[in-house]
């Protein structure tokens, strides 16, 4: 059995903090998340192993995606992919190979209070992204990718709003629920030992019940639409062939292929966050 794993950061234990995220601000910080993250990783493949699985390729898809310690995982049925950017961002590596999919340190959407560092892709230039008129997060958009080659996501590893949110889009799906969110910035976290023991646990149960697990398939036309916090962010975004301009700060775009529709969004997303960091804000 093959699976996929998509490490993130925001969700992984004891982090609650944006300066975490940031590799260029807190070094001795990012440190610990990186040997934390790694960790989960471990934990995860580890559980899978014990319920049969056997292959694995795990995609650093945190900020730079930079962040695995690669020296920290080692097993020889594992293979990394690391940098930025990347066609798939997130999911990049996954293909119709797969049995199933791991989400490892997951965040919940913007907006969903009281999620720890709930943002989408791009916190301070993306307000929300719907598909097909239903608000999604990294989660919903990454889920899809997975679906268009037929990989059920499986497990999925945060706080217990992201559980809830994994919950509520993809039905049948284990959790590991290693922290309990206060609000944005704080929230109840078990000690890495437990976060760990837990993130074991359920992704042997993950294994064990993938049969019962069903792919998010996208298979007729599907819309993305994105809210921009700023309408010289939209402007860039509506540059890109077959985008559609629905208001001063919402950029949508349509095709029958999500494979497609997630390029096109990856487009406008870069687009838009690159007219943010241009102007500083």
């Amino acid at each position: 059995m093959k699976v996929f794993v998509s490490a993130d950061m925001e969700g992984i234990a004891g982090k609650t903090h944006w300066e975490f995220s940031k590799n260029n601000a807190d070094l001795g910080e990012w440190d610990r998340d990186r040997r934390i993250l790694s960790e989960h990783v471990n934990v995860a493949i580890k559980g899978a192993k014990e319920a049969g699985a056997s292959e694995f390729v795990v995609n650093d898809s945190h900020n730079t995606m930079r962040n695995l310690l690669i020296n920290s995982i080692d097993d020889k049925s594992v293979e990394i992919v690391s940098g930025h950017p990347k066609p798939l961002c997130m999911m990049e590596g996954i293909d119709e190979t797969f049995d199933a999919a791991f989400l490892v340190g997951y965040h919940a959407k913007i907006g969903s209070h009281p999620g720890v560092l709930n943002h989408s892709f791009c916190p301070l230039s993306i307000r929300d992204i719907r598909i097909n008129g239903k608000s999604v997060g990294e989660l919903g958009v990454n889920a899809g990718i997975a679906g268009y080659f037929n990989v059920p996501i499986a497990l999925v590893v945060g706080d217990n709003v992201m559980a809830e949110e994994a919950k509520s889009q993809l039905g049948t799906v284990e959790v590991a629920v290693i922290k309990k969110a206060i609000n944005m910035s704080a929230a109840k976290c078990l000690p890495l030992s437990k976060a760990n023991e837990v993130i074991e646990k359920m992704a042997k149960r993950a294994i064990e019940g993938i049969g019962d697990m069903s792919p998010l398939v996208y298979n007729t036309a599907t819309t993305i639409e994105v809210d921009y916090f700023m309408t010289n962010m939209a402007d860039a975004a509506s540059l890109i062939p077959g985008t559609e301009r629905k208001s001063g700060t919402t950029i949508s775009f349509t095709s029958n292929d999500f494979l497609q529709l997630f390029k096109a969004f990856q487009a406008m997303f870069m687009l838009g966050e690159s007219v943010r960091m241009e102007l500083n804000y």
